[in-house]
């Protein structure tokens, strides 16, 4: 008999622990896990981009590149799945990236499936 433990995983996700989640996915998850867990890896980046929306100073942008980085996503596939969200991106310089406290947010109701878990090469598994 197989034992898949999901609770961490799921402890992260319901603390708001966005960053622990992905890594611990990314560190620990069986191929089986990563398998059962892939179909919501959007759902989750939505409700992570919900939180960083939700949180911090109007004026401090949230750019795209460490947001790909802690959600393990790749930073044009983040970009498409703000704009699913209704967050406007802003350009400065070559750093693009959002305003928190955008009211246009909603979560949407439905997600294309993720192409899984971007690891860069410096931090594979």
């Amino acid at each position: 008999m197989i034992h898949i433990s999901f609770v961490p995983f799921c402890r992260c996700y319901h603390l708001g622990n966005f960053k622990r989640f992905f890594c611990m996915i990314a560190a620990d998850a069986s191929d089986l896990q990563l398998c059962l867990v892939e179909p919501f890896l959007n759902e989750v980046r939505a409700r992570a981009l919900m939180y960083f929306n939700h949180s911090g100073y109007k004026l401090q942008h949230h750019p795209l590149t460490h947001l790909s980085e802690i959600l393990m996503i790749k930073e044009l596939e983040l970009e498409n799945l703000c704009s699913i969200c209704g967050l406007e991106i802003s350009v400065s310089g070559d750093t693009k990236g959002f305003a928190p406290k955008q009211t246009t947010f909603s979560l949407p109701t439905s997600i294309s499936q993720s192409s899984g878990i971007y690891i860069p090469k410096e931090i594979e598994r």
